[in-house]
């Protein structure tokens, strides 16, 4: 992460590849500071948003979410994947190498746009 002389923009570009299948994922974005850090810490402290996508590898441009029944599941190409039961039971994030647990909880019913 690179961030401008005014402290108010950076650039941020990064690879992963923490999930079995062993494909790169690469992002490069342009960021916006949402918040400073505190007096005199590093230039990268506080808070950030992305303004700017410049970059996606292909394997992090698709996912699939699929809410079925008392379900969710999510999986995305690079083999990871998951299906929750919606009542916010942690469940094993397959495929991740850090051994990620993710917990999907229902809030609300889906309301029909047609009808409202």
């Amino acid at each position: 992460m690179a961030v401008s002389s005014d402290g108010n923009t950076a650039m941020s570009e990064w690879t992963e590849n923490c999930h079995v299948n062993g494909d790169v994922i690469a992002e490069k974005d342009i960021l916006s500071r949402a918040a400073k850090g505190p007096f005199g810490s590093h230039a990268i402290s506080g808070s950030w948003r992305i303004s700017k996508r410049l970059s996606r590898s292909n394997n992090a441009l698709v996912v699939t979410l699929k809410p079925e029944g008392d379900k969710f599941s999510f999986a995305d190409p690079s083999g990871q994947s998951y299906e929750a039961k919606l009542d916010g039971t942690e469940t094993p994030f397959k495929g991740d190498l850090a051994h990620t647990i993710v917990s999907v909880k229902r809030i609300g019913e889906k309301r029909d746009r047609e009808n409202q």
